[in-house]
């Protein structure tokens, strides 16, 4: 689940920027995973504020997938 949320997240981001700070984003991920993980164990409320938000950002691409596709269809 965590992956299907932030995998499209970090590809359209990666698309938008340039060589050199798309080859840092997954260093950057992982750090947030890093910094997550030990927040969670400190304050286990973290955990759950980022699950929350993970499944917010999965429902939003969705959505927007469905909005991309249904301008196709007007076309038609």
């Amino acid at each position: 689940m965590i992956g299907s949320g932030s995998a499209p997240f970090f590809s359209a981001t990666r698309r938008r920027l340039d060589r050199e700070a798309a080859a840092t984003l997954p260093v950057y991920a992982e750090v947030t995973g890093l910094v997550l993980a030990g927040l969670s164990v400190l304050a286990p409320p973290v955990s759950l504020v980022a699950l929350a938000f993970l499944l917010w950002l999965l429902v939003q691409q969705r959505r927007r997938a469905g909005q991309k596709y249904a301008g196709l269809r007007i076309l038609r």
